[in-house]
């Protein structure tokens, strides 16, 4: 699983470190803390309890149905289907403490990254990493099943993990330049192989109209539009209306629209291609 891989010898004397990651206090919050970082600290340690109760509930359901001998009856239900349905819910298969943990593991993953509020700023090539080694204990063998397994989500991890997560932050704004570089269409000479041009083109960034092209720039369109915003210090500049911005272009291809304060124009063609201009300062500055 690829995480962040800074560990924290101590919780308590490396606390201040974790603190940066917070900016935002959330009042709606009782009983906590007033510093806003404290508030993330707590929320950390309230997702911790969280997580624990489920993974009770769930061994519990697992020795209700395993260790009552309960597995025989399951399995004359499920031999009584007259479909593959059968085989998909073969107590051997469905009652995987092992594999289970993984999924909770993975879902409460998400939920850390969501809330140390990273994820908004992550360059689209690290946030797929993170996914990609999350998600790999699902296409696991038998063989490298133990290999493939997420991190644990513990108290150790958890906050290790905030942290590293922290010091990476410095670094993605120019990780996302670079990604958005890398990912210009070589194929368009618009397109400078020695640096950006004030029109930029990016390829299967819009999918077909019948959903069967796959679009897996969008999100590399995205993170150039975050990079010119926060370069400008456009409020709000990490959390782009993508979905928005993608309708139009897929329902008026061709035509160049406006978007983030005027700060550069697109238009979408039926291809996928996605056509950009921005200023000469702008790409001075990129």
């Amino acid at each position: 699983m690829n995480l962040p891989t800074a560990v924290l010898a101590n919780n308590d004397e490396n606390e201040s470190d974790v603190l940066s990651l917070y900016a935002n206090p959330v009042d709606s919050q009782s009983g906590l803390i007033e510093h806003d970082g404290f508030q993330k600290l707590n929320a950390m340690r309230d997702l911790l309890v969280e997580y624990n109760t489920t993974l009770k509930h769930m061994q519990a359901m697992y020795d209700a149905v395993m260790r009552n001998r309960h597995d025989e009856a399951w399995r004359m239900f499920c031999d009584s289907c007259d479909n593959s349905i059968k085989y998909t819910l073969a107590v051997e298969n469905l009652f995987c403490i092992e594999r289970a943990r993984c999924a909770l593991d993975e879902k409460y993953w998400q939920k850390l990254l969501d809330l140390t509020g990273v994820k908004p700023f992550m360059p689209t090539e690290r946030y797929d990493d993170w996914n990609e080694g999350l998600r790999a204990w699902r296409k696991s063998s038998e063989s490298n099943f133990e290999k493939l397994k997420p991190v644990p989500f513990n108290e150790e991890s958890i906050f290790s993990t905030a942290f590293a997560l922290n010091e990476e932050k410095k670094d993605y704004f120019a990780q996302m330049v670079h990604g958005v570089f890398e990912k210009l269409s070589a194929l368009h000479k618009t397109n400078r192989a020695q640096g950006f041009s004030n029109k930029l083109i990016i390829a299967s960034c819009l999918p077909s109209r019948d959903n069967r092209r796959s679009y897996d720039y969008l999100n590399y369109f995205n993170d150039l539009r975050k990079v010119i915003g926060l370069m400008y210090g456009r409020s709000g500049a990490e959390d782009v209306n993508s979905a928005a911005v993608k309708e139009y272009m897929m329902s008026n291809p061709g035509e160049w629209v406006s978007i983030d304060n005027d700060s550069l124009k697109v238009k979408g063609f039926i291809n996928g291609n996605v056509h950009i201009l921005i200023e000469e300062e702008t790409c001075d500055n990129l």
